[in-house]
């Protein structure tokens, strides 16, 4: 799990070893494990977590799940404190990205599972093939996760070089 604090904002990255037993068509289910997750990000870090939040949840079957936690900043007179209110969209059909610094880090295992485009003269590596736990470990080690609108952005206006 991979955590990024920004002001109100929140993205937490759960690779698939930790949502593994999830079922992404199971909205009840997905609801109580992020449930979890949010109390536990509450007792760990401290946050107060009250009000009104944009919660988007992006799922890559390669990878797992990015969610990110935006705080509204208008209030809510009818709140009490403490109350937390949610407005969820769940897109099932994202992938994520990996932008990296150097192409001769690319492990040559990796090289039959990826595309690799070029943007903005940044490369980014797309899975078009499951990786194992290790390759994925070795993968996020060297590289930078990218998800949401920067994909569509590197997809739409980035070049294939290699596939």
């Amino acid at each position: 799990m991979k955590i990024i604090l920004d002001n109100d904002n929140i993205k937490v990255y759960l690779n698939k070893e930790y949502t593994k037993k999830i079922d992404v068509n199971n909205l009840s289910e997905f609801e109580e494990y992020f449930s979890r997750i949010l109390l536990r990000l509450k007792k760990k870090y401290q946050l107060e977590i009250s009000g009104y939040y944009d919660l988007k949840i992006l799922y890559d079957e390669f990878y797992g799940f990015a969610i990110t936690i935006n705080r509204h900043d208008f209030e809510y007179p009818d709140f009490l404190d403490r109350q937390v209110d949610f407005d969820l969209t769940i897109n099932k059909t994202n992938f994520f990205m990996y932008e990296i610094s150097d192409p001769f880090e690319i492990d040559h295992k990796l090289l039959k599972n990826i595309m690799i485009y070029i943007y903005n003269k940044k490369l980014y590596l797309k899975l078009i093939s499951d990786i194992g736990s290790l390759e994925m470990g070795r993968l996020l080690e060297f590289s930078n996760l990218i998800s949401g609108e920067e994909v569509d952005q590197i997809i739409n206006k980035g070049k294939i070089i290699f596939n």
